[in-house]
């Protein structure tokens, strides 16, 4: 059930009322059945997994809050994680592992990868949102929830259930026991919010991305110029920012109409001006998941506590892994690792500059940089390695960009483009940009007549530009 369907649509409006008008001791039964619907909508197959995932971190949780002996507690930290995790590594990496071998030593897969698998969507949020509040039961930042129902629709919560934000149980659960009465002004901000994300993923994402599906997608990626493929590079780095924060949107803005608060995700993090400063500001969430679980385990140990900079070396590593099986997503985490540490190098040999008055003009610079950086290393996220290596070397050859025929070239290539059109949803793009920045930078308290005119933009802009052809998330695939 994607967020952007008639059926998802239908089901928020049947919800939300019907969750006013129950008690607030019934309306975690709602919730919670609401995402087990949601979710066996993808398939009936996937839901097992989920209710094993529930099921293993809460009695595991459990017995690790009540046990008084510290090598049992360990024990059943670790079964609980390998438990947990054995889901993970199966479908997200086994089955392109075992296809790897099978090229490599030349015999059928069909051996040892099962025909027909699914692969269950989600599973890397939820996976990673349950055993870290496992690892917190354990490192006893909280007592372990004793309601399994709470914590059930802590890891299932339908809003943020396939792509996050990843929350911590010490933030979430509280909100599902409180008394949540009818707040028109925070209501009405969660329906400012929902449309918006309704809009970058309609008008924005699934207009753009088109572009890249017939440039990149071609079996032969070399045909294309320099500029070309600069481009398009371009064109999918904000489709990927305005596909995921249009998602985070929905799920923030939902949840917030029905009186639960997500993280904040995103905050306009093509305004960075470096790469740690950009992740901390795109996908928020995943980045302190790594800070405040993989970074503090490793810290504790004298080999890492006394190479910081390796330690952040193999968090993006661990980060790029997480996106799939691949060495495509291991360089990803890599080279971002490598980037950060030359960041940190320069930092400290440049950063005593940075209170003078003619720094503030390198700042675009800087923004630049990160955006270059960026946008040339999500090209692994969406090719392989030897395609991306082949990417590269035209964009960063200057004997490619001796003509500009952009559009022309994506004409040759079947794509049925109408010039104005394509010129307003750039152009919305860039105000989209603009609006968040203001929104984010300045904590305006914006009239109730503003946020209504600005729902009726949004939904006026998805009816008439809106791409209504069921295109997916394109983080689902991670």
């Amino acid at each position: 059930m994607l967020f952007t369907s008639l059926d998802f649509i239908i089901l928020i409006l049947l919800v939300i009322p019907l969750y006013y008008a129950l008690a607030q001791r019934l309306r975690w039964m709602l919730l919670l059945l609401t995402s087990f619907i949601f979710y066996m909508n993808w398939s009936f197959q996937f839901l097992p997994f989920l209710v094993s995932c529930i099921l293993i971190n809460y009695g595991g949780s459990l017995f690790i809050d009540r046990s008084q002996s510290p090598q049992l507690r360990k024990v059943v930290l670790i079964f609980t994680l390998l438990a947990s995790l054995s889901f993970l590594f199966f479908f997200k990496y086994y089955l392109q592992f075992a296809t790897f071998l099978g090229n490599f030593f030349v015999f059928e897969t069909s051996s040892i990868v099962p025909a027909g698998i699914l692969f269950p969507i989600g599973i890397s949020f939820y996976t990673f949102q349950s055993i870290g509040y496992t690892l917190d039961v354990y490192w006893k930042r909280r007592q372990a929830e004793t309601h399994l129902g709470y914590f059930a629709l802590f890891v299932s919560y339908f809003p943020q259930l396939l792509c996050g934000p990843l929350e911590q149980a010490s933030y979430l659960i509280p909100q599902f026991k409180k008394e949540v009465k009818t707040d028109y002004e925070d209501a009405l901000n969660g329906l400012v919010q929902l449309v918006f994300g309704f809009f970058k993923k309609l008008v924005i994402a699934d207009n753009l991305i088109k572009t890249y599906q017939v440039v990149y997608g071609s079996p032969d990626i070399t045909i294309h110029s320099g500029q070309t493929l600069l481009l398009s590079a371009l064109f999918i780095s904000f489709v990927i920012y305005f596909d995921f924060s249009g998602y985070c949107d929905i799920a923030i803005g939902l949840s917030r109409i029905l009186g639960i608060k997500l993280s904040t995700n995103f905050r306009v993090p093509y305004l960075s001006k470096s790469l740690k400063e950009l992740w901390e500001r795109w996908h928020i969430t995943i980045s302190m998941w790594l800070r405040n679980y993989l970074m503090y385990y490793l810290y504790q140990k004298p080999f890492f506590k006394n190479h910081r900079l390796l330690l952040v070396l193999v968090s993006f590593m661990v980060l790029g892994i997480w996106h799939g099986f691949g060495f495509n997503y291991f360089l990803f985490g890599f080279l971002h690792g490598l980037v950060w540490i030359f960041e940190h190098i320069c930092g400290l040999y440049f950063g005593k500059y940075q209170n003078k008055s003619w720094w503030k003009f390198l700042i675009p610079l800087q923004r630049l940089w990160v955006l270059a950086v960026f946008t040339l290393l999500g090209c692994l996220l969406v090719q392989s390695t030897e395609r991306t290596f082949h990417i590269w070397s035209k964009v960063l050859d200057p004997s490619q960009y001796t003509t500009f025929n952009f559009l022309g070239t994506l004409q040759q290539l079947g794509l049925n483009l109408n010039l104005n059109f394509y010129l307003i949803v750039v152009g919305l793009m860039m105000m989209a940009l603009i609006v968040e920045t203001i929104v984010v930078t300045r904590k305006i308290n914006w009239p109730r007549s503003v946020r209504w005119i600005a729902v009726y933009i949004c939904l006026m802009g998805i009816s008439l530009l809106g791409s209504f052809n069921q295109q997916d998330f394109l983080y689902y695939q991670f």
